[in-house]
């Protein structure tokens, strides 16, 4: 297993088309600053009128600072 890990996924699928995902990762290292993916769609906290990826909710642990960049 690598150093970053998805320790648990679940994924929502609702009848208005929304998927809600949750992953909470297993870090194997202090040394990680940040987790970092590629999405296809834009990432925002808005609704836009072309598909996108929105952020909901972000809940760090402890001591870390959750943030995206928004479209």
């Amino acid at each position: 297993q690598g150093e970053a890990v998805v320790e648990e996924y679940t994924a929502t699928f609702y009848p208005d088309g929304t998927l809600q995902e949750e992953y909470t990762y297993k870090l194997s290292s202090n040394s990680f600053r940040y987790l970092f993916r590629i999405w296809d769609a834009p990432l925002t906290a808005n609704m836009l009128e072309i598909p996108h990826i929105r952020i909901l909710n972000i809940e760090p642990p402890t001591g870390a600072v959750g943030y995206f960049k928004d479209y």
